[in-house]
């Protein structure tokens, strides 16, 4: 899987992604912030450390760089319209801008690294492994009290969590619902094809769209969901403009359409998105 489409998948699961596109090329520099699912990130990488110590492995703990947005951020988040229409007029949904600005690319710090320094035979990489799963399956129950069997595990519970979530209080608010209705029809009228009105179906409608629009890259289903699997071609930046002006029109009618359901809709996702992170710590 390339890094372009690991950097759409980070913004879309647990919403955890540490920047954004507009960041790195303004250059603000967020301050740094722990947090509690930073804080948890830390017990779980401890206590996975030791056991691997206890079972002889030089395990270095994998710890993520957790950084507070910006304020232009913040405001986006929340369903501001101005701050919304600023980055969407530049970056659409931030699909195909990364590729046409490759330099804004955003990596994550993993300090110091989990990799063995000794080079280890087929045996030992194997025994690492085994060891690597059974102290992940540690660290989760004592951090997290889940039996999960492994920090990915926890992972997709979470993500399968919150989206159950986010359908239950989004779609089931009436208001949002009569507001994306709304919004629905006025996008119908200007000519964009909207399969769905509910609250959780307009809001991820044009992000969705653009991101099955990646060379490379298709839909199917799975278990009831559609999701996205292949590796995505790396699109010059001359090759990707196109796409990326297509985006951005559909971003800014979208947001015209949809400014008011956006300012009562993004700050309740965001509440549940945290409260879900927070429990998971991942």
């Amino acid at each position: 899987m390339s890094r372009i489409l690991i950097a759409f998948a980070c913004a879309a699961v647990l919403s955890g992604c540490a920047a954004t596109p507009q960041t790195a090329q303004t250059g603000q520099q967020p301050t740094a912030q722990p947090t509690e699912r930073s804080a948890k990130m830390r017990q779980l990488e401890a206590v996975k450390a030791a056991c691997m110590k206890d079972k002889g492995f030089d395990y270095h703990p994998m710890i993520m760089d957790m950084k507070q947005a910006p304020a232009g951020d913040i405001k986006r988040i929340s369903g501001d319209y101005a701050a919304m229409k600023e980055s969407r007029a530049k970056e659409g949904y931030g699909v195909f801008y990364l590729f046409v600005h490759p330099d804004s690319r955003h990596v994550s710090k993993i300090d110091p690294g989990g990799r063995q320094e000794k080079p280890l035979t087929e045996t030992q990489a194997k025994a690492m492994e085994e060891a690597g799963h059974a102290c992940e399956r540690k660290a989760v129950k004592e951090v997290l009290n889940r039996d999960l069997g492994n920090a990915r595990n926890a992972m997709e519970l979470g993500q399968r969590l919150l989206d159950a979530t986010r359908k239950r209080e989004l779609d089931g608010d009436p208001r949002l619902a009569s507001l994306a209705s709304a919004f629905g029809q006025c996008m119908k009228a200007k000519g964009y094809k909207v399969a769905q009105l509910n609250p959780t179906a307009v809001e991820g409608r044009g992000r969705m769209l653009f991101a099955s629009q990646i060379p490379g890259v298709k839909e199917v289903e799975n278990g009831g969901q559609m999701i996205r699997i292949g590796e995505a071609t790396e699109l010059t930046p001359r090759q990707a403009q196109p796409y990326l002006d297509r985006e951005i029109k559909d971003a800014l009618d979208d947001l015209e359409c949809g400014k008011d359901f956006y300012a009562a809709y993004l700050p309740k996702k965001e509440t549940i998105d945290e409260r879900v992170r927070r429990e998971f710590g991942l």
